[in-house]
């Protein structure tokens, strides 16, 4: 199944709603090895934790199968769930380990999820300012490759711009947005690479 294949894998979703086995193995084969290596670096390179967030990724989509040919976009989806799936893991471990070592020493080292939630709608916040702090056609463009999954022939095609110019846009604009976030504290750029799926940490 290729991903640029829209009809196939809007077929293969409809197969799947209907609990089509064959279906839904064809989507774990194509997607398991890209969902890897999305989770793969928040995980501190463990290779059991990402299985565990990929494999309950994938258990979700089967009791959902039946919502899936509504959804425009598989893939931004399916990332989104894994995102989410990667924080509510970390959540729920913190809190394990919260209950078995203990009241916390000193005060500030008491993290809620309550509080986890603030801190990460924190960055996300400063993170969206940075992203409005970019012209007008540079946030666009960005917008376009990171939020709408577009790839740069896409956003040529959409905005009628020549290739050059949308590489170097996005180029100038990923530059600005880390600037942005390193000058107001040396925000982590994993935090909008989560907003963001394929946002260059590097």
């Amino acid at each position: 199944m290729q991903q640029t294949n829209s009809h196939n894998e809007t077929e293969m979703l409809l197969r799947l709603s209907e609990g089509d086995g064959a279906a839904f193995e064809l989507i774990y084969n194509y997607y398991q090895p890209k969902l890897f290596l999305y989770i793969f670096p928040f995980t501190r390179n463990s290779k059991e934790e990402t299985e565990e967030v990929i494999q309950d990724v994938f258990v979700k989509l089967w009791t959902r199968r039946e919502a899936l040919p509504a959804i425009e976009n598989f893939a931004k989806y399916l990332f989104r769930m894994a995102r989410n799936q990667f924080l509510d893991l970390q959540k729920k471990r913190k809190n394990y380990e919260g209950a078995i070592s203990g009241l916390p020493k000193k005060e500030n080292e008491f993290r809620s999820p309550i509080h986890d939630n603030i801190i990460f709608n924190e960055y996300s916040a400063v993170a969206k300012l940075a992203i409005d702090s970019l012209s007008p056609q540079r946030r666009k463009i960005f917008l376009l490759r990171y939020e709408s999954d577009m790839s740069i022939d896409e956003i040529c095609e959409t905005l009628k711009i020549a290739r050059s110019s949308a590489k170097n846009q996005l180029y100038e604009a990923v530059r600005q947005v880390k600037d942005y976030l390193q000058k107001r504290g040396g925000l982590p750029i994993l935090l909008l690479f989560l907003a963001f799926p394929g946002f260059p940490i590097r």
